[in-house]
Order: structure tokens, then sequence, then C-alpha cells
């Protein structure tokens, strides 16, 4: 159980938490005069590095600043090629089944608050996680040996159709990846899991002031579910608040991060129904995805 507090101070994480710090967020100031998060959609890539596992890998095409080490993995997985005397083509990364239902497996724009717009996904290969480690090749041994097929992330923001106000929800980050068995899935979760514990997440915000680290309720979300919310005053009138999601269902881990910046009297629970929503679809959408399987 994690109960972190100190003045001052955030984290992150790999399919959901890796093993690397973050940079917490600078300030600017917002159209309503307060100031408000000016790396929060910067600092995605560092957070999900950490905790969405599931990703990881080079930095993601721009703009997006994806995934757990945002493994913007521009590289396509092997296909088979086709027999010289094969009348079947050898698929197109469109066609990739595997990259077809880790799609299925993430929030889309619909799930999402009115306005939002996606600003960038990406596929990550074992090899593309392992190259952002300090020792790629034993990563990477890891990685196979734990069965991990391959991971997408994509991030999303208010655009230039959100309401009128603005939104509190500044970005969400949902992420997905494949295991050829629920073991091994479970194993990389537990990964992710041990890290987020063991993280010094306060000392990662330090423009934000008592900081906050709580572990909230998650039981029965999924078959294992994680949830870290970080929370903190940014200024007099205004909360930083970060939800970690790290999550595993069936043979796939799924990662949620949602950024937001809200009013000082709406508290630390702000928008804590919204994100369950939102775990809730996402685990919905794995399930949906598995089951198209057969």
């Amino acid at each position: 159980m994690i109960t972190q507090k100190r003045d001052g101070v955030p984290a992150r994480a790999e399919d959901g938490l890796g093993q690397q710090s973050v940079r917490r967020p600078t300030t600017g100031r917002s159209r309503h005069g307060r100031n408000r998060t000016g790396l929060a959609i910067a600092s995605l890539a560092f957070s999900v590095l950490i905790l969405a596992g599931c990703t990881g890998g080079r930095s993601s095409p721009s703009p997006s600043p994806t995934a757990e080490a945002s493994p913007d993995a521009t590289s396509p997985r092997p296909t088979p090629t086709a027999a010289a005397d094969s009348p079947v083509a050898t698929p197109t990364v469109a066609e990739d089944p595997d990259r077809q239902l880790l799609q299925q497996m993430v929030l889309n724009v619909e799930d999402l608050p009115p306005g939002f717009t996606e600003l960038g996904a990406s596929f990550s290969t074992n090899q593309d996680v392992a190259e952002v480690k300090p020792d790629p090749q034993q990563e990477l041994a890891r990685l196979n040996e734990a069965g991990r097929i391959l991971g997408y992330d994509v991030t999303y923001s208010p655009g230039p159709d959100s309401p009128a106000g603005g939104s509190d929800v500044r970005a969400v980050n949902t992420t997905a990846s494949l295991y050829t068995t629920p073991e091994g899935a479970s194993s990389s979760w537990q990964e992710g899991v041990n890290t987020a514990r063991t993280q010094d997440w306060p000392a990662s915000y330090p423009n934000i002031a008592d900081v906050e680290v709580r572990e909230m309720p998650a039981a029965g979300l999924a078959d294992q579910a994680l949830w870290i919310r970080v929370s903190g005053a940014q200024d007099a009138s205004s909360l930083y608040i970060e939800d970690f999601v790290l999550l595993r269902r069936d043979r796939a881990r799924a990662f949620l991060r949602v950024v937001i910046v809200a009013e000082t009297s709406l508290g630390k629970d702000a928008h804590r129904d919204d994100v369950t929503d939102w775990i809730v679809r996402q685990v919905e959408r794995v399930d949906a995805a598995l089951q198209s399987q057969g």
C-alpha cells in the first residue's frame, strides 16, 4: 500500500511502471489567469515509460509524447514472407492481427470528454522496449521469456473544438500489450506493481506542493489492478492530479494515465468517477478484443 506525502514533489512506470523517475510539471498561465501544467503532455513519455511497461522504446512520432518510454515502434514486427508460388500476399502493417487487436484494447476518442483529439499513437516491439534499457540484451531476453508480443499506446488531449472554458482533464494516455499467456502478462504486471510501490513519487514533482500519493481502491476492476493517484497544490486555487492505473486482463496488460488540473474546491478526489469509468471502459475493450479471437 502506498501512502507517501511530502512537501513539494511526483514520478512514473513500464506497461505501467518501469524503472525510471519522472520529471514533473512546470507551470504556465492558463487563459483563466491561474497557473497550470506546462509539461502535462510533454512529460507523458517519462511517466509512461515507467508505469506502462507495455510500450517503451524510441521516441514516439511527433507530436506524440506517448507511452512508457514511449516506445514508439516505428518498425513493424516481422511478418511472414509468402512463398514464391503462394497466392497469399505478405500481410501489411494494417493487416497484422496483433496490431488490430491492440488498437481495439485502448480507449478511443469517443470514450473521452467532448473535444478531445488524438495527439499520437505508436506500436512497440520487444526490441523497441529493450533499446531504452541499460542492458538491452538482458531486457530483450526477459521480454521474450515473459512472452510479450507487442505493445500499443495512444495519447489524447483537449483539441481546438473543446467546449469553452476548457477541461480539467489535460491528457489521457492509454496503452495495451499482448502476451502469449496470462501468466506472462501477470508476471509483467507484478514487476510494474513492485516498481510503483517502491518509487519515490514525491521526488518527481518539484513544482507541486503538499504532494500526496494514494493507492486507490481497484479490486474487481480487472484480473489484477493497481491505481495510484498523485495530487498536490499547483497554486493557491488549483490542484495537480495524476492517475496511474496498471491493469492485467487475461493475457493482456493495459495502462491508463490521466492528467488533471482542477479547482482546489473539488478536492483530491476530483474526477475520480470519470477515471473509474475509463478504467472500466478500457477493460471492456480488452475483453471484447480477446473474445473476438474466439
